[in-house]
């Protein structure tokens, strides 16, 4: 038994649909991104980067993330990405992970920076 729509029905359904998918695209494009551009000694995560919230990480030329005790500087948790341009490091500090990337994830990491970490 085949049911047919009504013409009208059937241009409401498409309209719906291409409707909803320039929402979908806007919303997959609109993707947060933090900057750090001078130096910080806080860890940062991709998924919490933003105020809690995923982001992408972009350590610029002249920023940095120095650890001043044990842990991990920089953590790609989340299918965001992360460029660095700066440096990622820390002095005489032991159990210093510079950067941690977890393999369930679709991110990407691109480096022209530099680590920079130096145990006692």
């Amino acid at each position: 038994m085949r049911v047919r729509l009504p013409p009208v029905m059937t241009r409401k359904l498409l309209a719906a649909a291409a409707s909803v998918a320039p929402l979908i695209l806007a919303a997959a494009a609109a993707q947060a991104q933090v900057s750090i551009t001078t130096g910080t000694t806080t860890p940062i995560a991709t998924a919490t980067a933003s105020s809690g919230a995923p982001a992408n990480i972009d350590i610029a030329s002249g920023g940095s993330v120095g650890l001043t005790a044990p842990g991990t500087a920089v953590t790609l948790n989340s299918n965001n990405s992360i460029t660095l341009e700066g440096e990622i490091g820390s002095t005489s500090i032991n159990g210093v992970t510079g950067l941690l990337i977890i393999g369930v994830n679709t991110g990407s990491f691109v480096s022209t920076g530099s680590f920079v970490l130096t145990e006692i």
